[in-house]
């Protein structure tokens, strides 16, 4: 066998500058591999090559011209071009050329240099992503007709003249107390009223349960995302910042905090008022000051330049934790010239990157994938250590001019007492009495079912209609439907999904009013309907006309994560050593050696024997898993039993192995059953599932699908972690 010929190896310079043998030099843009923001890995991963990088920290070396995006990477690409010797020699050798062709009498071709030629390569991407933007705005899609509806909702409801009213004495300070609500009338209610007077909104549930609700219903009308205050933990925990009801709080405080900048520089018009949905116990616990979080923080901005090393130290003081893959609030890793921090009060961790001194770009990104989500020009770091005081109250970053909205004032003071009388530390929270005294200082009002004792303000009479009546038989839909409208009202359906949507299409169909085009179906999630009184349009949903309940989902959570360092040990912690077997993590120690220190693993096996792991062998550890609930023995230094244990292991592994891979032979030879593809009636029944799947859901249920359609018998098993969607792709 003829040897082959080793390949010589490449740098960048030879992709850059491809010299032939007349001395002129030519950049081929095709070998230039630009990765896409959204592809970015959170480092540059060195390759494994014999005699060259090996894969340890202290053998990984960062790229000299690491490129993120077309434009940073050519940017970087033309400062490669320029300082390469070998490709001024190939241009002069290039106009040289064209000089002596000018000569003889030929026309000569303008030629083009390097540089040139990759700014022509940018401007034709940055071209290309302008026309691909144009095209995706000039259709209009259902979030757009939906928020095209919801815009004339509210302004069917602010053109009520007792809605206009109650309002202008609600905004004058004069409180008012609406009767005959209910919970899906608290949205309504607050989005026609911020969409009237651009005024921040504060909406004051009894139940945290309700807020998530109403909070839901505001997005649907608002066509954004509205903040929920949620109640912080009852107890006291050392590490809050893993709490997400802590983190959730903090991301709602510094977003009041930027609109409160951010009004004093613009006016109301071009800023998204804050519009806050909490409960009279979330309000009671206390909060960092806004003075705490704006003194101790660092406002980074893209082209600052910024030293590094300092930015470490300032993290570290401030109680931010490092770690070797951000996952976590107030945790953050360094990799060269690359930054990833989690700040508490941010949704998504932020990836920093430097060119030299100099910050060259600012993304957050998903922690779980590690790829980029969006750009951005700033980034503020608030202090760790500082955002877990409790020194306020959300009440003091509401601006002057909120209005506030409490819904059941009776049975919300009500279950303020009870939180405060079963929390174990009452002193951390504030009384719910002086809560109330504090919100009516506010334009405040009041909306309630029915009106009791000591009720504050003028009574009113909601001016929306329940339409309960509407719906409950299947069949009788459409029906009730066209019986409710007559002859000159309309309706809009909000239907959660695609398959509800064509489902009560095709129960609509001989509804008069839908052939007149009276009733409309969109997508949106609402809790419930209302109709604006006496001769408005209805709003419907589905859950009512159905009679069903409306689906919850609990709020995003941190993503938990693997272990991959002796940092997320704890001393105490099972482990096993492949050469010695089970012992017990006894924490870090320095030991001394030819004059420098060097960190171990402290492991205690049976017999109190210790052993001292140097932390560049914690491969040979694991934490242990084990089957039962029964601790383990101890395994013995110097004992065999752990040599016989692992030969047994292995003797048993071996053996399985080659009964499945019998099993697997003779399945090979079955013929098992093919199901055809999916029907209408499948399409609609999975379009009813009321969430959105998730990119992992939707890769296992087509490849399940796909499994089922096949004549091979099938085997396939779907994992995951418990509440992470298993039954729903069943």
């Amino acid at each position: 066998m003829k040897p082959q010929r080793p390949k010589a190896k490449r740098t960048l310079a030879d992709f850059l500058n491809r010299t032939d043998n007349s001395g002129t030099t030519e950049v081929i843009a095709d070998d230039l591999q630009i990765a896409s923001a959204d592809e970015d890995p959170p480092a540059p991963v060195a390759k494994k090559n014999k005699g060259t990088l090996g894969t340890g920290p202290a053998n990984t070396r960062r790229t000299d011209l690491p490129v993120s995006t077309p434009v940073e990477g050519l940017d970087r690409l033309h400062t490669a071009v320029e300082r390469q010797p070998t490709g001024l020699d190939g241009l002069h050798a290039m106009a040289k050329a064209a000089s002596k062709k000018s000569k003889t009498g030929l026309q000569a071709k303008p030629e083009i240099s390097p540089v040139e030629k990759l700014r022509q390569r940018e401007a034709q991407i940055h071209e290309a992503e302008l026309i691909h933007q144009g095209e995706s705005t000039a259709k209009p899609d259902a979030s757009t007709r939906r928020e095209t509806q919801a815009r004339e909702l509210l302004q069917g409801i602010t053109q009520l003249e007792a809605f206009r009213d109650a309002t202008h004495k609600w905004s004058r300070g004069k409180s008012i107390c609406w009767e005959g609500a209910w919970l899906g009338a608290v949205a309504p209610i607050a989005a026609g009223t911020v969409q009237r007077f651009r005024r921040p909104m504060l909406v004051i549930l009894a139940q945290h349960q309700d807020a998530e609700t109403v909070a839901r219903d505001l997005d649907f009308f608002l066509d954004r995302n509205c903040d929920v205050f949620p109640p912080s933990s009852d107890d006291i925990d050392v590490d809050s910042l893993q709490q997400q009801e802590v983190i959730q709080r903090l991301q709602v405080l510094s977003r009041l905090d930027a609109c409160q900048t951010q009004r004093s520089i613009v006016s109301n018009t071009n800023v998204d008022i804050p519009v806050i949905v909490t409960t009279i116990p979330a309000l009671m616990h206390r909060v960092p000051s806004p003075q705490q979080l704006r003194q101790d923080r660092r406002s980074l901005s893209v082209g600052e330049r910024v030293d590094l090393a300092d930015l470490k130290r300032w993290l570290a003081s401030t109680g931010y934790r490092t770690t070797t893959s951000v996952q976590l609030p107030g945790e953050f890793t360094a990799r060269g010239g690359i930054l990833d921090v989690y700040p508490p009060d941010c949704g998504e961790p932020r990836r920093i990157e430097w060119f030299d001194d100099q910050i060259e770009s600012i993304r957050s990104f998903d922690s779980v994938t590690q790829r980029s989500l969006r750009r951005m020009d700033r980034v503020d770091l608030i202090a760790a250590n500082e955002a877990t005081k409790e020194e306020a109250s959300l009440l003091d970053y509401l601006p002057k001019d909120t209005m506030v909205l409490l819904s059941e004032p009776i049975a919300a003071i009500y279950n303020a007492n009870a939180f405060k009388a079963r929390i174990p530390f009452p002193e951390r929270f504030r009384d719910p009495n002086e809560i109330y005294s504090e919100i009516v200082k506010y334009a405040f009002a009041q909306i309630t079912q029915l009106a009791g004792e000591g009720f504050l303000g003028e009574l009113l009479r909601i001016p929306i209609g329940d339409v309960q009546r509407i719906g409950g038989e299947l069949e009788n839909i459409a029906k009730d439907i066209d019986g409710a409208l007559g002859s000159d009202r309309s309706a809009l359906v909000a239907c959660i999904n695609e398959g509800e949507l064509s489902r009560i299409n095709d129960l609509m169909q001989n509804s008069i009013a839908f052939k007149t085009g009276r009733v409309k179906l969109e997508l949106g999630l609402l809790s419930s309907g209302f109709e604006l009184q006496p001769k408005g349009p209805f709003v419907l949903t589905v859950n009512q006309l159905l009679k069903r309940s409306t689906l919850r989902r609990s709020s995003r959570r941190l993503a938990s994560r693997a272990i991959d360092s002796f940092l997320d040990l704890r001393e105490g912690d099972l482990v096993v050593h492949l050469s010695h077997g089970i012992g017990v993590y006894r924490g870090m120690e320095l030991i001394e050696k030819q004059g420098q220190k060097f960190e171990h693993l402290t492991i205690e096996f049976d017999g109190g024997t210790k052993l001292y792991v140097p932390s560049s062998k914690i491969d040979l550890v694991q934490r242990y898993v084990g089957a039962t609930k029964a601790r383990p023995k101890l395994a013995r230094i110097g004992s065999q039993a752990w040599v016989r244990q692992k030969i047994a292991a292995e003797k048993a592994v071996t053996d399985m192995a080659a009964e499945l891979l019998e099993l697997q032979a003779q399945r090979k030879h079955l013929t098992g059953i093919a199901f055809k593809p999916d029907s209408v009636w499948q399409s609609q029944f999975d379009g009813s599932f009321p969430y959105e799947e998730t990119p992992d859901q939707i890769t296992a249920i087509a490849a399940t699908k796909a499994d089922m359609m096949s004549v091979r018998p099938m085997e396939r098993l779907i994992c995951g972690d418990v509440g992470f969607g298993k039954t729903e792709v069943a």
